[in-house]
C-alpha cells in the first residue's frame, strides 16, 4: 500500500512538471493550441494539490500578489462598463494573470528543482527553434511556388502564425536562455557544443532582425546590453563582454548591409518623432499612428482618470475619438492604445495604472534581489514591449506574461 501511494505521488508530481513544460513549449507555437495545454495544466495541478495538500507551503511573492490584484481591478471595472459582453471577453483574455500566479503559488516552495527548471526553459527554446524554422520554411516555399521576393523573409510575411512583435518577444527570451547556457558551459564543454550554441544564438538574433519589429530589435539590443552590464559590474567577465559586443556589432552591420529595410524602419521612426507636432490624421506611418493614438487616449484619460471607462468600453471610447479627429486608420483597424500603461489607464483609471506600474517594478526589484539575469531580461522584454503594444489585451501577451512572472520568480527558480 505504501509503495502504491509513493507511485501515485510520483505520478502526480511528474505529470504536473510535464504539464508546465508542455505549456511553456506551446507558448511560442500556435495560439489556438495553448488553451488545451492550460486546461491540461489545471487538471494536473488539481490532482497534485489534492494529493499533496498537507505538505504544501504557499509561495506567494509581491509579483504574484500584484498580478492577482491587477486582474481584480479589471474585474471591478465591469461596474462602470456599459458593454458587458466585451468586458467579459477582456476578463477571459486576462485570466492567465490570475490562474498562473495563483496556482503556482499553491504548489509549494519546494516544488522546483534546478533540473526541472532548466528542462522547462529548454522546452521553451525548442519551441522557439521549431516556430522560427517553420516560418523560414514557409518563406522559402512561397518564394519557390509563387515568386521570389525578399518580402517573404520579413515582418508579417515571415511571422506567418503570430504578430511580429509578439514573436520577437518570445524569441528574445529564448536568446537570453541560450546566452546564459553558453556562459554556463563555456569552460566545461566541448568546442562543438560551444560553436553550436553560438550559431543558435546568431540564428535567433538574425530572426529578430528579419522580423523587422522596431520594438523587438530595440528589446534585443537593450536585453543584451543589460546582460553585458550585469557581467561587467557583478561578474567581472571582461572576455565575455568583449566577445558579445563584437558579435553584436558584426551581426548588426551584416544585417543592415544585407537587409537595408531594417534600418529604414528606424529612420522612419526618428523622422516621426521630429515631426510630432504636425502629424496628419491620414498618415500611413505606423509610428506616427501610435503617437496620434496616445494623444487621443490622453483626452479620454483626462475625462475618466479616476475610474476609467471600464474594460469593455475602451474600444468604443477610442473609436469616438478617432471619428472626432478624422483618424480613419484607427476606425478601420479598430486600433487599441498600443501602449499597455495607457490602455490600462483608459480602462481602469488611476488604480489600475498604479498597480501595473507596481507589478512591473516588482519584477525588477525581485530580479535584482535574487541576482536573476533571466528575471532582469524578462523585465526588459516585457516593459519595452508594453511601451509600444498593449500586450495584456490579447492571449499571445497575457499567457506569456502570466506564465513567466509565475514561473521565473518561484522561490527556488534562482
Amino acid at each position: 500500500m505504501l509503495l502504491g501511494d509513493k507511485i501515485k505521488k510520483i505520478t502526480a508530481l511528474d505529470t504536473l512538471y510535464w504539464s508546465i513544460g508542455l505549456l511553456a513549449f506551446s507558448i511560442p507555437l500556435y495560439k489556438k493550441i495553448i488553451p488545451f495545454f492550460v486546461i491540461f495544466f489545471i487538471i494536473c495541478w488539481a490532482f497534485y494539490f489534492i494529493k499533496q495538500r498537507k505538505q504544501i507551503q504557499f509561495d506567494f511573492n509581491i509579483i504574484r500578489i500584484f498580478s492577482i490584484l491587477f486582474f481584480a481591478i479589471y474585474a471591478l471595472s465591469m461596474l462602470v462598463t456599459t458593454d458587458i459582453q466585451k468586458g467579459k471577453f477582456d476578463l477571459e483574455v486576462k485570466l492567465s494573470l490570475l490562474i498562473f500566479p495563483l496556482l503556482l503559488s499553491l504548489i509549494g516552495k519546494r516544488f522546483w528543482s534546478k533540473k526541472h527548471f532548466q528542462n522547462i526553459q529548454l522546452l521553451y527554446v525548442l519551441a522557439a527553434i521549431i516556430i522560427t524554422t517553420t516560418c523560414f520554411g514557409i518563406a522559402f516555399y512561397r518564394s519557390f511556388t509563387i515568386f521570389f521576393t525578399k518580402d517573404f523573409f520579413t515582418y508579417t510575411y515571415l511571422s506567418y502564425v503570430q504578430h511580429p512583435t509578439y514573436l520577437a518577444m518570445y524569441v528574445n527570451l529564448s536568446i537570453t536562455i541560450v546566452l546564459l547556457k553558453l556562459i554556463e558551459l563555456w569552460h566545461n564543454s566541448k568546442l562543438i557544443k560551444r560553436v553550436g550554441l553560438c550559431l543558435l544564438l546568431f540564428y535567433l538574433m538574425l530572426f529578430v532582425f528579419l522580423l523587422n519589429s522596431k520594438a523587438g530589435i530595440l528589446v534585443m539590443f537593450l536585453n543584451v546590453l543589460g546582460i553585458i552590464f550585469v557581467f561587467t559590474v557583478f561578474k567581472k567577465k571582461i572576455w565575455f563582454v568583449l566577445l558579445l559586443l563584437g558579435a553584436m556589432m558584426l551581426s548588426s552591420v551584416m544585417v543592415v548591409k544585407m537587409v537595408p529595410f531594417v534600418g529604414n524602419r528606424f529612420v522612419d521612426m526618428i523622422s516621426s518623432l521630429k515631426n510630432i507636432k504636425n502629424i496628419s490624421p491620414n498618415t500611413e506611418n505606423d509610428s506616427e499612428q501610435r503617437i496620434l493614438i496616445w494623444k487621443y487616449s490622453s483626452d479620454i484619460i483626462s475625462n475618466h482618470w479616476l475610474t476609467g471607462v471600464g474594460a469593455g468600453d475602451v474600444s468604443k471610447n477610442l473609436n469616438e475619438e478617432y471619428v472626432k479627429n478624422g483618424f480613419h486608420h484607427g476606425i478601420e483597424k479598430n486600433l487599441n492604445c498600443h501602449n499597455q500603461f495607457v490602455q490600462t489607464f483608459v480602462a481602469t483609471g488611476i488604480s489600475g495604472f498604479i498597480v501595473l506600474i507596481l507589478l512591473v517594478c516588482s519584477i525588477l526589484i525581485l530580479a535584482i534581489k535574487r541576482k536573476s539575469i533571466l528575471g532582469l531580461s524578462f523585465f526588459i522584454i516585457v516593459t519595452v514591449t508594453m511601451l509600444t503594444e498593449s500586450i495584456l489585451e490579447v492571449q499571445a501577451g497575457t499567457v506569456f506574461f502570466g506564465f513567466f512572472i509565475a514561473f521565473l520568480f518561484s522561490s527556488n527558480s534562482d
